[in-house]
Formats: structure tokens, sequence, C-alpha cells
């Protein structure tokens, strides 16, 4: 077990099952870098770490069922799929700061109103797939807000999921807000299976309002 007390700790690839994060007094910001996949789902315990700055390099999840305080995620270049489950509401943002070529997934534990701002920034221009379902896919959040603020044109490879399945017995999306802030557009490509392509965007038929908003000189196109 490891207890920092520290604005800023540069763990590397420590943390995992076991650790103690705790960032003290004042603003604290934390890095980790995934890289090895001895195990799998990292299930530490984390408190007063406002940011997180991550990069997914190994196959694993970030398990945040003891994780408290954690607004705002920072996503690195990545490659393979960054995985964050059982998220309390109090995560309210993840900017997306390069490639993530597996995509990314945030799963909320459900117990409370959440909203998550998705913001692609820098030189981001794919977010992927590689198999999994979709190259965004955000689960149990009430509101999703995607915004394009990065300096390159840039696509979503197998579309944005919202929720787990068509009939998702726990919290659904209700508010979906996609906006282009950049002079380079936002592609949302459908989502293909067995060599068929699908909707760019897949809910469990709860989102009621969408909205759709270019800002600058870059377009937005879906499907």
């Amino acid at each position: 077990a490891q207890l920092v007390n520290t604005a800023q700790k540069d763990i590397g690839d420590g943390w995992g099952d076991g650790d103690n994060f705790n960032g003290g007094a004042g603003t604290n910001e934390i890095t980790i870098a995934f890289t090895t996949a001895g195990d799998t789902t990292r299930a530490a315990t984390m408190s007063k770490f406002q940011t997180a700055n991550v990069t997914f390099d190994a196959p694993v999840s970030f398990e945040g069922a003891a994780v408290d305080d954690l607004k705002t995620v920072n996503l690195n270049a990545s490659k393979s799929r960054a995985d964050f489950n059982q998220m309390d509401s109090t995560l309210d943002t993840l900017n997306i700061k390069g490639n993530p070529g597996a995509g990314v997934e945030v799963d909320y534990d459900g117990k409370a109103y959440a909203s998550l701002s998705v913001n692609i920034q820098g030189k981001t221009d794919a977010i992927g797939n590689a198999g999994n379902k979709a190259a965004i896919r955000v689960i149990n959040a009430d509101e999703v807000n995607l915004t394009h603020e990065g300096t390159a044109a840039v696509s979503l490879n197998n579309g944005l999921q919202l929720d787990q399945t068509f009939s998702n017995n726990n919290r659904s999306t209700q508010f979906l807000n996609i906006q282009n802030k950049s002079d380079f557009d936002l592609t949302i490509n459908g989502m293909e299976s067995n060599g068929n392509s699908f909707a760019a965007v897949a809910d469990s038929n709860h989102v009621t309002h969408v909205t759709v908003q270019t800002n600058a000189e870059g377009d937005i196109y879906a499907g």
C-alpha cells in the first residue's frame, strides 16, 4: 500500500490492488501509466486527487469503486483500450489528448446523476476500436457532451455508444450534445458488424434531447 500527500505524483505503473493514495489538502494531480497486464483489473483506493493523467499501454481496467474526489481524467495517447469502471458521479470531464488506439469506455456506478464531458484535444486524429463495441462508450451517464476542440480532423472509427444494451435497466443517457469548436472536422463513423455499417450513435432508446452544433470552420459528419 502507498500513501501519498503531495500536489503532484507520478507513480508510473504503480496503481493497483491494495494501493492507497491520498492527495491531502488542496488541489492534487496524479499521473498513471499502465504498461503491464499481470493484473488486468486495477482496484486501488484513492482520494483527494482531483485530476488523473492516464496512459493505457496494457489491457487493464481502472476500477473506480474505491476512488473518491476524482473530477478530471486527461487521457494520453494509448495503445490499449482506456477502460474506467464503476466511477462515481464526481468524474465529469474526460480530455482526450492523444490517439487512444483501441478507444475509451467510461462506466458509472449509476448511483447518482452523472454528466460527462468528453473533449477531444490537441493533435488527436483517430479514436480507435480494435474489436471493441464502440470507439467511445459511456454507460450509466445521464448526460454526455462530446466536443472537438483539437487542431486536427478527428474520426471515431466505430461510433459512439451510450449505455450497455438497448434495454438498459440502470441509468440511461437522456441528453446528448455534440459540438465542434475546431477548424477541423469531426467524423463519427457508423458502427460495423459482419461487414455491415450501422448507426454512428447507439443508445438504449432513452435519449430525449440531442444538440448538434458547430462553432468554427470544422464540420460534423455522422454515419
